[in-house]
């Protein structure tokens, strides 16, 4: 293997010594004109110089930069090209040597001709004159197409040096393998209805946190829209960016998704994020990726903090702003520290720099370990569900809902049946838009007689409405809801729609005891299947995910909001009455299920 490098290596000096060598065989043409037939050859020569280029060029724009010196041994194209080379030299030399004679012999002709006659010689100078112009402008020629030369030679390095650098973000980033938050953005987005935060947008809190940086703290009961708020906050800061006035990361922690809850995964998408619009930063991020044996090891986590305060405290760069929603949603499990615990120390650690260009806003709901940190950190803080204008989105929500020309039944309603639903809710939904959204669920259903009825009856909270919604299962179809729900507690990762529709053709009472798929018990609409199976309690969205560099859609199924997982797993529903009781889920048995669903 040594040999065949050091052998790479003398053919590629010998490839740079050949073009030097014509190179400068060229400035002495420029200086003593050539002929047409010298130009001609020379021409062909710098033609074949550039080929030999363009094959290193084709190595390595097709990435192959670091095997290029040692796959040049046995390359027919490269040896191919240097005998074109060395033929078209040897013909240089011969012509050059044809030239020199044939000059001389016109010499002797011409001396001849001048003793014979004086006249001709006015006329032979006269030619002689114009060859020189001739001469002038091959001349010119030759200088331009070297001033070409240069040219492609300095594209050359400057396409090595992005395809270097593009290289390189690409290994940074498969190394860090961050999430995408942007999944999680755009479906709460889609959730954002026209007008809703106006009077958080234009009050006073906000617009000074814009301005002058530090904590912003946005906290609020289940279902109080706290998602759609960052969703939004983050929609206006990207303008900002977009516009060179700022700088944004941002993160969703997600209950649904086991690499969107621990600090890793907070770290590692703020790097990248924060790396991919700042060449300074970038260069942090490359130096870790170096320091780290080219990305054969990983960083530890004071390592990764460590590398994020150096980018917040670079120098000249434009504000930045770090968004983070539902920090609940990090799991405040057993252990010393917990994760959410970790992600509180670095919030702690960030606000205690003090830098007056760092922006961070943080959504959660107000536990007592969250509110233990991060009230003593900042006096910019909002408590969703106490607002008024939160109480009016509330109400605006409703009311376009009511008055959609997508709802059949509801347009069906009388005027005052639809005004009495909208003071109902807006005044019973207590801050909280999925409350809402759940007796709208309801609703919607009823025919014009049972309005009334139906608002008599609504649950008081969010538990009364799940556990409503869990009566409703049809008998025929609560074994089946009891085992997708299973599933989708104890999945570490987004289920796509076929894959849980596959648990629905499963027999687990099978005779020998062992579960069996049964072909013929597959749906042939599995999203609906999955949608009368557990009603409201889920939802199905459309997904992008990164795949070995390749984007594609999935269409998942995720619990419709965390608060259901929170109560289906909790001690509030298993002592309730025996028939809610049934769906209480315990993670061993839903493991055991998955598992059996899954072979």
């Amino acid at each position: 293997a040594a040999k065949d490098a050091r052998a790479s290596q003398d053919i590629l000096t010998d490839i740079f010594e050949r073009v030097e060598m014509f190179f400068r065989r060229l400035e002495i043409y420029t200086e003593v004109p050539p002929t047409m037939e010298m130009t001609d050859i020379i021409v062909q020569i710098m033609v074949e110089v550039l080929s030999i280029l363009g094959i290193a060029t084709k190595e390595i724009k097709q990435g192959r930069m670091k095997k290029y010196v040692k796959k040049l041994i046995g390359r027919t194209d490269i040896e191919d090209g240097l005998k074109r080379l060395d033929k078209l030299t040897q013909e240089e030399s011969r012509m050059a040597a044809a030239e020199n004679l044939k000059v001389t012999h016109a010499v002797d002709e011409r001396v001849k001709e001048v003793a014979d006659t004086a006249a001709g010689i006015d006329n032979r100078v006269a030619g002689v004159d114009d060859r020189v112009a001739g001469v002038d402008d091959r001349v010119a020629g030759v200088d331009d197409r070297v001033a070409g030369v240069d040219d492609r030679v300095a594209v050359l390095y400057g396409t090595l040096s992005i395809l270097s650098g593009n290289q390189l973000r690409e290994n940074v980033h498969k190394w860090l393998s961050p999430p995408d938050p942007s999944t999680n953005h755009n479906i709460a987005s889609s959730t954002h209805h026209k007008q809703t935060a106006t009077w958080f947008f234009q009050g006073s809190i906000f617009q000074e946190w814009k301005s002058t940086g530090s904590l912003l703290w946005i906290h609020g009961k289940p279902g109080s829209g706290k998602s759609i708020i960052c969703s939004t906050v983050i929609q206006d800061i990207e303008s900002m960016s977009e516009a060179a006035q700022a700088s944004i990361a941002y993160f969703y922690f997600d209950f649904r998704d086991a690499n969107k809850q621990g600090l890793r995964d907070l770290i590692h998408s703020l790097l990248t994020q924060l790396a991919a619009h700042s060449g300074p930063r970038c260069d942090i991020l490359s130096d870790l990726y170096s320091s780290h044996d080219q990305g054969k090891k990983q960083p530890s986590d004071s390592i990764l903090a460590t590398c994020l305060k150096e980018m917040l405290t670079l120098p000249d760069q434009p504000p930045t702003y770090l968004i983070i929603d539902a920090l609940d949603e990090s799991p405040n499990a057993p252990g010393i520290p917990s994760p959410r615990e970790m992600v509180l120390q670095l919030l702690e650690d960030l606000v205690n720099l003090s830098l007056p260009n760092l922006h961070l806003c943080v959504t959660s709901r107000p536990e007592i370990d969250i509110r233990n940190v991060l009230k003593p950190l900042t006096e910019r803080r909002v408590s969703l569900h106490d607002q008024t204008g939160q109480k009016k989105d509330i109400a605006d929500y409703i009311r376009s809902a009511v008055y959609s020309n997508s709802e059949q039944i509801m347009r069906r309603w009388r005027m005052e049946d639809k005004e009495l639903v909208i003071e109902t809710l807006s005044e019973r939904a207590d801050g909280m838009f999925r409350w809402a959204f759940c007796q709208l669920e309801v609703l919607r259903y009823c025919l014009p007689p049972s309005v009334r009825r139906t608002l008599d009856e609504l649950p008081e909270s969010l538990d009364e409405t799940y556990e409503r919604v869990l009566r409703e299962i049809k008998k025929p179809n609560r074994d089946h809801a009891r085992r997708l729900l299973q599933c989708l507690v104890v999945a570490i990762r987004p289920l796509d729609v076929k894959e849980l529709a596959e648990v629905l053709a499963v027999d687990f009472d099978d005779a020998d005891g062992m579960p069996k798929l049964k072909t013929n018990w597959r749906w042939e609409d599995e999203e609906q299947a999955l949608l009368n199976s557990c009603s409201s309690l889920i939802t199905i969205v459309e997904i992008e995910t990164d795949e070995w560099g390749l984007y594609q859609s999935r269409r998942v199924v995720q619990f419709s909001h965390f608060s259901v997982k929170e109560y289906l797993t909790s001690a509030r529903l298993a002592t309730s009455s025996a028939d809610v009781s049934r769906y209480h889920i315990d993670l061993e048995p839903a493991h055991t299920i998955l598992a059996q669903a899954s072979m």
